[in-house]
Protein backbone atom coordinates (compact mmCIF):
# COMPACT_ATOMS: atom_id res chain seq x y z
CA UNK A 1 0.00 0.00 0.00
CA UNK A 2 1.45 3.10 -0.76
CA UNK A 3 -0.93 5.56 1.61
CA UNK A 4 -2.81 8.67 1.36
CA UNK A 5 -2.12 12.25 1.98
CA UNK A 6 -3.60 13.55 5.36
CA UNK A 7 -2.62 16.73 5.10
CA UNK A 8 -0.35 19.24 3.64
CA UNK A 9 2.21 21.34 6.09
CA UNK A 10 4.24 24.83 5.57
CA UNK A 11 6.70 26.41 6.75
CA UNK A 12 7.74 29.79 6.81
CA UNK A 13 11.14 31.43 7.38
CA UNK A 14 12.16 28.46 9.61
CA UNK A 15 9.06 29.30 12.24
CA UNK A 16 7.60 25.52 12.24
CA UNK A 17 5.23 23.54 10.18
CA UNK A 18 1.68 23.54 10.10
CA UNK A 19 -1.28 22.04 9.21
CA UNK A 20 -2.77 24.01 5.95
CA UNK A 21 -5.07 21.69 4.86
CA UNK A 22 -5.76 19.70 1.80
CA UNK A 23 -6.34 16.44 2.99
CA UNK A 24 -6.46 13.68 -0.03
CA UNK A 25 -5.30 16.12 -2.56
CA UNK A 26 -1.96 15.19 -4.66
CA UNK A 27 -1.11 18.79 -5.34
CA UNK A 28 -1.43 22.22 -3.44
CA UNK A 29 -0.58 25.65 -4.84
CA UNK A 30 -1.49 29.08 -3.31
CA UNK A 31 -0.50 32.54 -4.13
CA UNK A 32 2.55 34.04 -2.12
CA UNK A 33 2.40 37.73 -1.21
CA UNK A 34 4.63 38.11 1.31
CA UNK A 35 8.43 37.34 0.55
CA UNK A 36 10.55 35.08 2.30
CA UNK A 37 10.83 31.35 2.20
CA UNK A 38 8.15 28.72 2.63
CA UNK A 39 9.07 24.91 2.82
CA UNK A 40 6.13 22.49 1.59
CA UNK A 41 5.64 18.81 2.95
CA UNK A 42 2.93 16.37 3.11
CA UNK A 43 1.79 14.13 6.03
CA UNK A 44 1.12 10.51 4.71
CA UNK A 45 -0.84 7.81 6.63
CA UNK A 46 -0.31 4.26 5.62
CA UNK A 47 -2.50 2.19 6.76
CA UNK A 48 -1.38 0.34 10.48
CA UNK A 49 2.46 1.86 9.58
CA UNK A 50 3.15 4.89 11.36
CA UNK A 51 2.37 8.63 10.16
CA UNK A 52 5.59 10.09 7.97
CA UNK A 53 6.22 13.03 5.87
CA UNK A 54 7.65 13.64 3.00
CA UNK A 55 10.42 15.45 1.44
CA UNK A 56 10.13 19.12 1.41
CA UNK A 57 10.05 21.28 -1.51
CA UNK A 58 11.28 25.34 -1.27
CA UNK A 59 9.69 27.95 -2.55
CA UNK A 60 11.48 31.31 -1.93
CA UNK A 61 9.49 34.14 -2.94
CA UNK A 62 11.56 37.69 -3.44
CA UNK A 63 10.32 41.45 -3.38
CA UNK A 64 9.53 43.72 -5.32
CA UNK A 65 11.25 46.63 -5.81
CA UNK A 66 9.37 49.85 -5.01
CA UNK A 67 8.58 52.14 -8.04
CA UNK A 68 11.40 54.21 -8.56
CA UNK A 69 11.78 58.21 -8.86
CA UNK A 70 14.06 60.10 -11.00
CA UNK A 71 16.88 62.87 -10.19
CA UNK A 72 18.64 64.41 -12.22
CA UNK A 73 22.70 64.72 -10.57
CA UNK A 74 24.74 66.24 -13.68
CA UNK A 75 24.03 69.85 -15.57
CA UNK A 76 20.64 69.63 -15.87
CA UNK A 77 17.51 68.50 -17.95
CA UNK A 78 18.39 71.06 -20.80
CA UNK A 79 22.35 71.82 -21.89
CA UNK A 80 24.16 72.25 -24.68
CA UNK A 81 26.29 69.54 -26.52
CA UNK A 82 29.16 71.27 -25.30
CA UNK A 83 30.89 68.68 -22.88
CA UNK A 84 27.82 69.60 -20.31
CA UNK A 85 25.83 65.97 -19.32
CA UNK A 86 23.04 65.08 -18.06
CA UNK A 87 23.21 62.67 -15.53
CA UNK A 88 19.92 60.36 -14.54
CA UNK A 89 19.99 59.08 -10.85
CA UNK A 90 17.67 56.15 -9.76
CA UNK A 91 16.11 55.86 -6.45
CA UNK A 92 16.31 52.51 -4.57
CA UNK A 93 14.00 53.22 -1.63
CA UNK A 94 13.74 50.04 -0.18
CA UNK A 95 17.54 48.72 -1.07
CA UNK A 96 15.47 45.68 -3.58
CA UNK A 97 17.04 46.50 -7.19
CA UNK A 98 20.01 44.76 -8.28
CA UNK A 99 19.60 46.19 -11.65
CA UNK A 100 17.92 49.34 -13.40
CA UNK A 101 16.52 49.42 -16.80
CA UNK A 102 16.08 53.06 -18.99
CA UNK A 103 13.80 53.65 -21.63
CA UNK A 104 12.97 56.24 -23.94
CA UNK A 105 9.63 57.37 -25.42
CA UNK A 106 8.31 55.87 -27.31
CA UNK A 107 9.92 52.57 -27.01
CA UNK A 108 8.84 51.07 -23.20
CA UNK A 109 10.27 47.41 -23.91
CA UNK A 110 13.56 48.22 -25.26
CA UNK A 111 15.92 49.19 -22.85
CA UNK A 112 18.51 52.00 -23.91
CA UNK A 113 20.67 51.06 -20.65
CA UNK A 114 20.15 47.90 -18.37
CA UNK A 115 23.12 47.20 -16.04
CA UNK A 116 23.53 47.21 -11.91
CA UNK A 117 24.18 51.12 -12.43
CA UNK A 118 21.56 53.69 -11.50
CA UNK A 119 22.69 56.32 -13.73
CA UNK A 120 22.30 56.87 -17.39
CA UNK A 121 24.96 59.42 -18.87
CA UNK A 122 23.57 61.84 -21.81
CA UNK A 123 25.76 64.07 -23.80
CA UNK A 124 24.36 64.32 -27.32
CA UNK A 125 21.73 66.13 -29.24
CA UNK A 126 20.35 62.60 -30.59
CA UNK A 127 19.38 61.29 -26.60
CA UNK A 128 16.83 64.51 -26.32
CA UNK A 129 14.05 63.28 -25.12
CA UNK A 130 11.42 61.56 -22.34
CA UNK A 131 12.66 58.94 -20.24
CA UNK A 132 12.02 56.78 -17.61
CA UNK A 133 13.29 53.88 -15.39
CA UNK A 134 12.58 50.25 -13.85
CA UNK A 135 14.43 48.54 -10.98
CA UNK A 136 14.89 45.36 -11.24
CA UNK A 137 14.79 43.05 -8.30
CA UNK A 138 17.66 39.81 -7.51
CA UNK A 139 17.80 36.72 -9.43
CA UNK A 140 16.74 34.59 -10.58
CA UNK A 141 13.23 35.96 -10.32
CA UNK A 142 14.60 39.68 -11.53
CA UNK A 143 11.12 41.00 -10.20
CA UNK A 144 10.39 44.19 -11.95
CA UNK A 145 9.05 47.13 -10.07
CA UNK A 146 6.26 49.22 -11.77
CA UNK A 147 8.07 52.06 -14.71
CA UNK A 148 8.89 55.35 -13.08
CA UNK A 149 7.05 58.78 -13.81
CA UNK A 150 8.77 60.26 -16.93
CA UNK A 151 11.67 63.04 -17.36
CA UNK A 152 12.08 65.52 -20.28
CA UNK A 153 16.07 65.74 -21.41
CA UNK A 154 16.94 68.35 -23.89
CA UNK A 155 20.25 68.28 -25.37
CA UNK A 156 20.95 71.43 -27.71
CA UNK A 157 23.14 71.64 -30.61
CA UNK A 158 25.83 74.13 -30.29
CA UNK A 159 25.54 76.83 -33.07
CA UNK A 160 27.60 77.10 -36.07
CA UNK A 161 28.26 80.21 -38.30
CA UNK A 162 30.01 80.69 -41.65
CA UNK A 163 31.24 84.32 -42.46
CA UNK A 164 31.14 85.38 -45.82
CA UNK A 165 32.28 88.26 -47.85
CA UNK A 166 35.08 90.50 -47.44
CA UNK A 167 37.95 91.30 -49.80
CA UNK A 168 40.07 93.79 -51.06
CA UNK A 169 39.69 97.46 -51.60
CA UNK A 170 41.59 100.58 -51.70
CA UNK A 171 41.87 102.85 -49.00
CA UNK A 172 39.12 105.04 -48.17
CA UNK A 173 36.59 102.87 -49.76
CA UNK A 174 34.14 101.21 -48.40
CA UNK A 175 34.86 97.58 -47.76
CA UNK A 176 32.15 94.75 -48.90
CA UNK A 177 30.04 93.44 -46.27
CA UNK A 178 31.09 90.39 -44.20
CA UNK A 179 27.93 88.29 -43.50
CA UNK A 180 27.35 85.85 -40.98
CA UNK A 181 25.26 82.84 -41.75
CA UNK A 182 23.74 80.72 -38.22
CA UNK A 183 23.37 77.27 -38.73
Amino acid sequence: ETGSILNWERQFNGGGFIDIGNNGVDTFSEVLNVEGTYEYRAVIDNGPCTTETSTETTIVVNPIPVTPSITEVGDGVDICENGDQVILQSSNVDGNADEYAWFRDPDLVTPVQQTNSNQLILTSVAESGRYYVQAIGINPTDCESAISAPIDIVVNPLPTADVTGGGSVCAGVPGPPAVVTMT
